[in-house]
């Protein structure tokens, strides 16, 4: 018999103490453990390979989170539009 654990943790920056932990077991999908964590603005979300729902990434995007992700090897990115930056600042 195998059993699996997940645990998921929301830590700010400014301290040592976990903010929100979630333990589930490991069947479950990790990824909807998105739909509980509310956004707040300037906060980072470090996420591993599984997690390419794009659509909720780009929902916390929007509300001002960044998204560092760990891409799977065979995902297939292209880049659609560049910024022109000001490398003089």
């Amino acid at each position: 018999m195998k059993a699996a654990v997940r645990i998921h943790t929301r830590l700010a920056l400014r301290g040592n103490i976990p903010t929100f932990i979630d333990i589930s077991a490991g069947k479950l999908p990790a990824v909807n453990i998105l739909d509980q964590l509310l956004p707040k603005a300037g906060e980072f979300d470090i996420m591993n390979r599984a997690y390419l729902d794009f659509e909720r990434r780009h929902h916390r995007h929007r509300h001002g989170r960044f998204v560092v992700l760990r891409a799977k090897k065979n995902t297939n990115l292209r880049r659609r539009y560049s910024n022109p930056v000001n490398r003089a600042g």
